[in-house]
């Protein structure tokens, strides 16, 4: 015979979204084709934790020559994003979903080479929720 457990409420069951989408936050940075090469940070220290959601890449205006981007951290430099992730010569936005839980505090950094470029801009931002 079968057994009913019901009824319930919605308030019995966690919801999810809230969980995770607690204490988002969303950090900028903008480069453009004479920024300095090489690691340029995304924010602060990020606390052990932390939930990435998700990384934007506005290309406002398209780079010449041949420009590289990666996104990482100190140990690896496309742990979030790698180069082929971005269409640098064409303007648009580009996104790369990765709900990703850090395990170690670190610092999100955006590993730019512009040699050889003379026009373009972008908008890095980067989604996070701390713990």
């Amino acid at each position: 015979m079968p057994t009913f457990l019901g009824p319930y409420e919605d308030k019995e069951f966690p919801n999810w979204e809230d969980l995770f989408m607690k204490n988002v936050s969303l950090v900028t940075v903008k480069l453009d084709f004479d920024s300095s090469p090489g690691p340029i940070s995304i924010g602060d220290l990020l606390p052990q934790y932390t939930n990435i959601f998700q990384i934007i890449i506005d290309i406002e205006s398209p780079f010449n020559g041949t420009p590289v981007l990666t996104i990482g951290n100190s140990v690896n430099v496309s742990e979030f994003m790698a180069s082929d992730q971005v269409e640098l010569s064409e303007t648009g936005l580009y996104a790369a979903f990765l709900f990703k839980e850090l395990q170690t505090s670190q610092i999100p950094l955006a590993y730019w080479n512009n040699t050889g470029v003379t026009t373009g801009s972008m908008k890095i931002m980067l989604m996070f929720s701390n713990p």
